[in-house]
């Protein structure tokens, strides 16, 4: 094996044992010695062998040796670390959260996420998970949960439940909607649902000081 692939290797071992999946173009700068042509041919090299995938410019994950046939990686084992990269607020809701806490009545196809601005990203980079932008992005009811690579920001069982009445169409018909909260209820903790009257407080307060 050559020389350069050894390198290739060596990067993606360390990234992996230490508990990580995904790195930046700063940080490979910084392993290749600030080597700024040497970091981008080795993306380049990486990219072509599907060692990594592109997520967002200047930042990549490692595909496992199963996910490099279909080229997708499960966006729980990125998601924490590019919106960080990205400075973008967000947490996982929706149905997403609703299979987290146990709900299997209805499985989403994609995984969803709430932000606080707008995704740039292409699709076809992110295939497999749907931004959906909130305005009045919550102080509340977001809960971090612990995932393969570090933690994952999740909507709290009161804000899942909020959010699939606000976001019907993309949390399929009504009555599948109940039924996920059923089987989410027993979670709902009365601290929670204060939380959650916290934020449609602010939202009705907001409503009405536009309309003066």
């Amino acid at each position: 094996m050559s020389t350069k692939s050894n390198n290739h290797i060596d990067f993606i071992e360390v990234t992996l044992k230490n508990g990580r999946k995904t790195f930046s173009m700063k940080e490979l700068v910084n392993f290749k010695g600030e080597n700024a042509n040497a970091a981008k041919q080795y993306v380049k090299y990486s990219i072509r062998k599907k060692f990594i995938k592109n997520l967002s410019e200047g930042f990549y994950a490692i595909y496992s040796p199963s996910e490099k046939d279909s080229e997708n990686i499960s966006p729980g084992d990125f998601i924490n670390q590019l919106m960080s990269y990205k400075k973008i607020n967000y947490y996982t809701g929706l149905l997403s959260a609703s299979a987290f806490y146990g709900a299997a009545h209805y499985r989403p196809l994609v995984y969803q996420v709430i932000v606080d601005k707008q995704i740039h990203t292409p699709k076809k980079i992110l295939e497999g998970i749907y931004f959906h932008k909130k305005k009045n992005f919550p102080e509340y009811c977001i809960v971090k949960q612990k995932g393969n690579y570090g933690y994952i920001n999740y909507s709290s069982p009161a804000l899942t439940a909020y959010d699939l009445f606000k976001y019907e169409n993309e949390s399929g018909t009504i009555s599948n909607i109940i039924l996920v909260i059923s089987d989410i209820l027993s979670q709902i903790k009365i601290s929670d649902i204060k939380n959650l009257l916290k934020i449609i407080w602010r939202l009705l307060m907001f409503n009405v000081s536009v309309l003066f």
